[in-house]
C-alpha cells in the first residue's frame, strides 16, 4: 500500500518530474525565442530540466513531444514555426562568414596581455546570426589586471569597427572569480553554449565551479567539438614580454587609474529598474538592459501558451 506524504505550508508537494517529451518541447521553445531551429543533437545536449539518452529524445520527438514540436532535416521547430527551417541555411552561412572574418581579431584578443581565457557567447555561439555583426565575448583576466585588460580590449574593439566585426567584451572576470552570480536558465545556457577560443583549462574550471548549471541542463557537456584555438603563434609570443613590462608598478598604477575612471563613468549610466551592474577588481559587467530577464519572461509566456510545465528552478 502506498502512503501519501502529508503536505504542510512549509513543506509543499514536490513538483512532478519533467517528462522527456516536455523537456524536449521546452528546449525547442527556448531556442525558438532566438529564431533558432536546433538540431536533434543540440536538443539532446541542452535538454532543459531532464536527463535523457539520444534514443529517448528521438522517441519523444516521434511520440509525445509531437504535440508541440516537429522535426525535419535533422532540426526541430515548434508547430507553426516551420519557416525557421527556411531561414536556418542563411543564418548558418552568415555565422560561417562571421567566424572567418573574426578569426584574426579573436587571435588578437587571446594574445593581449593578461588575457587567460576568451569565449564567444551570444548569437554567434549558437549559429543564430542575423544581420548584425557583433561578437559577444566573455574574457577571463589575471587577478590585479582586469581593468587594464579591459582598456586594451576596448581599444581593440574600436579599431575593429572600421576594419571588421564589432567585438563586444561585455563580461570580464579574473581567474579568482569564475563563479557566475546569476543562477538561472539563461545563464546556464550561456555557460554551455559559449565557444572557448583560448584558455580551455580555465573554461573547464569555470564549468566545474558553476556546477549548479546542470540543475537546469542535466545533459550538458563542455564544448569540445567547437573549440577554435588561436593560430597566430607570433602574436602569442608577444604576450609574455608585454606582461613583464606591465606587471610592476607601472601596471599597478594603470590598473588603479583605469578602474577608478571607468567605474565612475559606468556607474553614472545606471538607469532605473533592475540592471545587472557589478564593477570591482575581479569582475566587470554592465548588463543595463536586462536582456536575461526579458528572455526568461518571454520564455515563461511562451511556455504558458504551449501548456508546458515550469522547469525546476524556474524559467
Amino acid at each position: 500500500m502506498t502512503t501519501r506524504r502529508a503536505t504542510t505550508p512549509d513543506r509543499p508537494e514536490p513538483r512532478p518530474a519533467m517528462s522527456t517529451a516536455e523537456a524536449v518541447a521546452l528546449t525547442v521553445a527556448y531556442s525558438d525565442l532566438f529564431g533558432h531551429a536546433p538540431t536533434v543533437a543540440e536538443v539532446l545536449r541542452l535538454l532543459i530540466a531532464a536527463s535523457a539518452s539520444a534514443a529517448e529524445v528521438q522517441a519523444a520527438l516521434a511520440g509525445a513531444a509531437a504535440e508541440w514540436a516537429a522535426q525535419a532535416g535533422g532540426r526541430c521547430y515548434l508547430h507553426g514555426r516551420g519557416h525557421l527551417l527556411v531561414d536556418q541555411p542563411a543564418r548558418e552561412a552568415a555565422a560561417r562568414r562571421l567566424w572567418q572574418a573574426a578569426a584574426r581579431y579573436l587571435n588578437l584578443v587571446a594574445a593581449l596581455p593578461f588575457v587567460r581565457m576568451v569565449a564567444v557567447t551570444g548569437s554567434l555561439a549558437m549559429s543564430a546570426v542575423r544581420r548584425q555583426y557583433d561578437i559577444d565575448l566573455l574574457v577571463v583576466a589575471t587577478p590585479g589586471r582586469l581593468w587594464l585588460c579591459r582598456g586594451l580590449l576596448v581599444a581593440l574593439a574600436r579599431w575593429t569597427r572600421r576594419t571588421g566585426p564589432l567585438l563586444c567584451p561585455n563580461f570580464l572576470l579574473t581567474t579568482r572569480r569564475l563563479e557566475i552570480p546569476d543562477r538561472n536558465l539563461f545563464t546556464a545556457r550561456e555557460l554551455f553554449q559559449m565557444v572557448p577560443i583560448a584558455g580551455y583549462p580555465i573554461y573547464r574550471q569555470m564549468l566545474r565551479l558553476n556546477a549548479w548549471a546542470r540543475d537546469f541542463l542535466p545533459n550538458a557537456q563542455p564544448r569540445t567539438e567547437a573549440l577554435r584555438p588561436p593560430r597566430a603563434r607570433a602574436l602569442g609570443r608577444l604576450q609574455p614580454p608585454l606582461e613583464r613590462v606591465l606587471s610592476g608598478r607601472l601596471g599597478q598604477r594603470l590598473e588603479r587609474w583605469e578602474m577608478e575612471r571607468k567605474v565612475h563613468k559606468l556607474s553614472a549610466r545606471r538607469p532605473s529598474g533592475r540592471p545587472v551592474v557589478e564593477f570591482g577588481p575581479d569582475i566587470c559587467r554592465g548588463h543595463f538592459d536586462r536582456y536575461d530577464l526579458r528572455t526568461l519572461r518571454a520564455f515563461a509566456e511562451l511556455r504558458s501558451r504551449l501548456g508546458l510545465p515550469e522547469p525546476a528552478g524556474g524559467g
